[in-house]
C-alpha cells in the first residue's frame, strides 16, 4: 500500500507540473513594455509633451529599498534578495533606446500598432544611504540625517523640471528582483510624459518561483519599512521641503498587500481625524492595484470595510479570469479567490454590497483587451489597454467610462470597451495635447 503524507492532496501532486508550466512560460528573456493603446493611432504624442528639462534618453528613477546591497553583481552592483534591516535610498540612472536619440525614442512611441517600448538598461546607481528612524520607530521630522535630505533634495529637483507635482511609487510583486522593477519603473516614468518623479519600492523578493513562502514572509517584513517611508515623504510635503500634491501608488501583486497594510496603519494612525484631515495630511491620491494577489474577502474587510475615508483619491483594481498564476494561488495555496482574478459571478452578496457603496473604488476586468503576457498577470507590462488607463488615472481625474470603459447597469466590474482605442484616444488628446495641434488651437 502506498503511504500518504498526512496533508497531501491531489492539488499537491499537481504542484511540479503546475511550477514547471509557470517556470517555462515566464524563463523567456525580459521583452520591453507593450507600446500603450492611446499612442497606436499617433493621435497623442507623450514624449513630445514631456518638459524639456526631461527629455533624455538617460532616465532618472529614485529607490527605496530594504534588500541588502551586492557590490559584486554587475559594473553598478544591485541588491539581492536578502532582507536588510535598514531602508536604503538612492537614485538609478537608467538609458532607454540608443543614446543622445531623443526623437527617435519620440517617434518609436507614436503611430506604431506593434510598437514597444525600447529596451531599457540601468548604467548607474548612486546609493544616498540608509533612512533613519526617530523616537518610537518614527521618521525623523526637523533634523534628517543627510541621507535623507540628498534624496529629497534630488526628489525635490525633479518635482521642480517636471510638469506635474506627483510622485508615482511603484511596488513590485513575487518573483522580482530589484533590475527587473527598476526597469518596469523607468519604462512607467518614460510613457507619463514628465508627471512627476517615479520612485521604486522595492521588497525582498527572491526572483525564484520556488520561494513564494520566503516572499510573503518578505511582504510582511518590509510592511512598517514600506509605512515610514510614505510618512517621510508626507512629512516633507507637509513642511514644504518636497512641492508636491499628491503621491501615488502602482502595486502588482503581492505588492498589493505591501500599499494594502500601509494604508490600513496610516489609516489607524490617524483614525480620529476628519476625511479631510487624512487627505490634508497624507496626500495619497492614486492607488493602482494590478493582479493583486489579495483574497477577495481580506480585500473586503481591509479596503470597503475599514473606515478609510480620505486616505486615497481612487483605488483601481486590475483583474484577469485568465491569470494562471492567481489561479494555481487560488486553489493550490489559498483555496480562495484572489481579487485579482475575480469576476462578476464569483462576487458574494457582501462583497456586491460594500462595492455598490464605495464609490472611489473600481474594478476593470482586462481580458476582452490584447495580452502578450501568456500567464496574464503583468497586464501593466503586457497589456496595451491596461498601460493606457494606468496613464490615464495617474494624468486625470476622469471616471473610468469616460477613459474609455463601460458596464451593464447591474454590473460592478468595468471592463475596455469595444471601441476602446478610440475612446481612450479622444480622452487621451484630452489629457496629454494632440500630436500635431492646428496652428488655429490656443
Amino acid at each position: 500500500m502506498t503511504r500518504v503524507a498526512a496533508g497531501y492532496t491531489p492539488a499537491m501532486r499537481r504542484l511540479p507540473f503546475l511550477m514547471l508550466m509557470l517556470l517555462t512560460l515566464t524563463a523567456c528573456q525580459r521583452p520591453p513594455m507593450a507600446l500603450p493603446t492611446i499612442f497606436k493611432a499617433g493621435a497623442v504624442a507623450p514624449l513630445t509633451d514631456t518638459p524639456s528639462d526631461w527629455r533624455s534618453n538617460e532616465h532618472t528613477i529614485f529607490f527605496a529599498t530594504d534588500r541588502q546591497f551586492d557590490a559584486d553583481k554587475g559594473d553598478t552592483g544591485t541588491y539581492n534578495h536578502k532582507r536588510s534591516g535598514t531602508l536604503e535610498l538612492g537614485q538609478l540612472k537608467v538609458d532607454i533606446g540608443d543614446e543622445g536619440a531623443w526623437e527617435a525614442l519620440d517617434a518609436a512611441t507614436q503611430a506604431k500598432p506593434d510598437g514597444k517600448c525600447p529596451r531599457p538598461k540601468i548604467t548607474g546607481i548612486q546609493r544616498d544611504g540608509a533612512m533613519q528612524w526617530g523616537p518610537a520607530g518614527r521618521p525623523n521630522q526637523g533634523n534628517e540625517p543627510p541621507s535623507e535630505k540628498r534624496f529629497i533634495q534630488q526628489l525635490e529637483a525633479a518635482l521642480q523640471q517636471s510638469r506635474g507635482k506627483a510622485i508615482t511609487i511603484y511596488i513590485h510583486g513575487f518573483k522580482n528582483s530589484f533590475k527587473e522593477a527598476a526597469l518596469t519603473t523607468a519604462e512607467l516614468s518614460l510613457y507619463s510624459g514628465g508627471l512627476g518623479p517615479f520612485i521604486l519600492y522595492s521588497w525582498p523578493s527572491y526572483d525564484s518561483l520556488f520561494e513564494y513562502s520566503h516572499d510573503r514572509d518578505s511582504v510582511r517584513f518590509t510592511t512598517a519599512h514600506a509605512r515610514r517611508f510614505v510618512e517621510l515623504l508626507a512629512n516633507e510635503i507637509a513642511s514644504g521641503h518636497l512641492s508636491a500634491t499628491q503621491i501615488n501608488f502602482i502595486a502588482h501583486s503581492s505588492g498589493a498587500e505591501v500599499i494594502g497594510s500601509v494604508l490600513r496603519e496610516l489609516g489607524l494612525m490617524s483614525h480620529t481625524w476628519t476625511p479631510e484631515q487624512r487627505q490634508h495630511r497624507w496626500k495619497i491620491g492614486d492607488v493602482l492595484l494590478v493582479a493583486p494577489d489579495i483574497s477577495s474577502d481580506v480585500a473586503r474587510e481591509r479596503i470597503l470595510k475599514e473606515d478609510l475615508r480620505g486616505m486615497y483619491d481612487q483605488i483601481v483594481v486590475y483583474s484577469s479570469e485568465r491569470d494562471t498564476a492567481l489561479r494555481w494561488a487560488s486553489r493550490v495555496l489559498y483555496r480562495a479567490t484572489r481579487i485579482g482574478s475575480v469576476r462578476e459571478t464569483t462576487l458574494s452578496e457582501a462583497d456586491r454590497r460594500w462595492l455598490g457603496q464605495a464609490k472611489h473604488v473600481s474594478l476593470i476586468n482586462v481580458d476582452n483587451q490584447p495580452n502578450g503576457d501568456p500567464v496574464s498577470h503583468s497586464h501593466h507590462r503586457f497589456s496595451g489597454a491596461t498601460v493606457s488607463d494606468i496613464l490615464l488615472s495617474l494624468r486625470s481625474d476622469l471616471p473610468p467610462n469616460e477613459r474609455g470603459l463601460v458596464r451593464e447597469d447591474d454590473e460592478l466590474i468595468w471592463r475596455f470597451a469595444n471601441d476602446y482605442t478610440q475612446r481612450a484616444t479622444k480622452a487621451a488628446v484630452h489629457v496629454y495635447g494632440a500630436a500635431n495641434p492646428s496652428p488655429e488651437a490656443p
